[in-house]
């Protein structure tokens, strides 16, 4: 799917949407991620009490999903070949497979870029938001592997350390 996007797009943002899925937006002009326009954005009572509901409060955490943009997005897709009509490669895939996230989402997270230039009081805050975010991305890994009490310790101190994030609270339940 990448590639399909890579063949399509000029400009390229990956976005984690949570534990199974990611977000792709393309485009054929560059993709500004630019923090004031993020803040306005979440002044918008219908977008920031959806984002709410999934983990995302304010600027920080929303930047804490961003993966890569179009370069690591090529060194990633790599040679692969791409989804079309005719060769509709996921067509029948399971939509969700153990074997597949175990060995995706390392490989993301191992490459995620860290966005610089944000305002000091950003900055601190984004990082926190995208370690809290990694920690939760490898307990899932750890289930997944088998390692159910890493999974239930790492969620524990996420709760305990972010006890308002509505995504990790749903874990939880």
């Amino acid at each position: 799917m990448v590639r399909s996007m890579l063949d399509s797009f000029d400009h390229l943002n990956l976005w984690s949407a949570d534990l199974h899925e990611m977000l792709l937006i393309g485009s054929q002009h560059p993709i500004e991620v630019n923090e004031r326009r993020i803040d306005k954005w979440l002044t918008h009572t219908p977008l920031k009490r959806a984002l709410s509901e999934v983990g995302i409060e304010n600027t920080a955490g929303l930047l804490a999903t961003y993966m890569m943009g179009t370069e690591q997005l090529q060194a990633f897709a790599k040679d692969a070949l791409p989804v079309t009509d005719n060769f509709p490669r996921l067509e029948y895939d399971p939509w969700v497979s153990k074997k597949i996230i175990l060995k995706i989402l390392p490989e993301l997270i191992a490459e995620q870029q860290i966005f610089s230039g944000l305002s000091p009081g950003l900055e601190s805050k984004y990082l926190l938001k995208r370690e809290k975010l990694r920690a939760f991305y490898y307990a899932g890994l750890a289930s997944y592997s088998g390692g159910k009490d890493v999974w239930r310790e790492t969620l524990q101190r996420l709760y305990r350390a972010d006890k308002t994030n509505a995504y990790y609270q749903w874990f939880r339940n």
